[in-house]
């Protein structure tokens, strides 16, 4: 509904190693946004400078929900989301070169890294992935 004010969104782009950080910033020009489409599969990281511009803490994202998305992970770490309707245990959901899940936490030092049986990914949460090699992970929107 818009009443939630953010100034930038920023994704993690671990195969472009000149540059993994891409953002957008509205009113910016667009010569300084290297970030303009959203994918399913993106863990979004979003700036809100001030907690009276929260509004309902709500972002409406529009599209269609994919039955499956497939998610490439590289070797190291990966910021992505978890496009599913139901909530799974990271362990049963992410392929097996997944070692680490990190999730963020209200206190410092804001990031914990767990295992993935320690992790429950819920629908439209983002995760940092730790993969020991490049893999494709297949998630099903309606699993």
């Amino acid at each position: 509904d818009g009443d939630t004010y953010w100034t930038t969104a920023k994704i993690y782009n671990a195969t472009d190693p000149a540059d993994h950080w891409k953002s957008y910033s509205p009113g910016r020009p667009s010569v300084h946004q290297d970030f303009q489409t959203l994918a399913s599969s993106f863990g979004v990281w979003i700036l809100i400078e001030n907690a009276s511009c929260l509004g309902d803490g709500y972002i409406k994202v529009q599209g269609y929900a994919p039955e499956t998305t497939e998610i490439r992970l590289v070797n190291g770490w990966n910021l992505v989301g978890y496009p599913s309707e139901s909530s799974s245990l990271a362990s049963l959901t992410l392929p097996s070169q997944a070692d680490t899940v990190s999730v963020w936490q209200a206190s410092s030092p804001y990031i914990s890294d767990r295992l993935p049986s320690a992790v429950t990914m819920t629908p439209g949460g983002g995760y940092w992935v730790h993969a020991i090699s490049d893999c494709i992970w297949s998630v099903g929107y309606y699993e």
